[in-house]
């Protein structure tokens, strides 16, 4: 049971990782972009 509920929480720690750095990643662009514009 600790096994299955530790792979559980390192799962959503990896998904949650991988969307903040996406998200990051996309927002970083973004301002670049606009930068470039103005």
């Amino acid at each position: 049971m600790t096994t299955q509920a530790e792979l559980n929480w390192q799962g959503i720690l990896i998904m949650t990782v991988s969307l903040v750095s996406v998200i990051s990643l996309t927002v970083v662009c973004v301002i670049l972009l606009f930068r470039n514009r103005h």
